[in-house]
């Protein structure tokens, strides 16, 4: 059987809201693994709407088995 594993405990290091979004606007998010340490990720993210920033931020997340 294959182990199901899911990401836990995220906790947000950097989070910056640049502009609102509003409803109905296409939302378009860039997502990078900046690295690991075992089970620890750490990630950063940009959010875009018509190509202008709303948001970024920089994230770890610990991946655990599901039971």
């Amino acid at each position: 059987t294959r182990k199901e594993s899911s990401a836990a405990s995220d906790v947000y290091k950097r989070q910056r809201f640049r502009n609102p979004v509003i409803p109905n606007c296409k939302l378009i998010l860039k997502i990078e693994a900046i690295r690991s340490h075992g089970r620890v990720w750490k990630y950063k993210g940009e959010a875009f709407v018509n190509d202008l920033k709303m948001a970024d931020a920089v994230w770890s997340a610990t991946i655990v088995d599901k039971k």
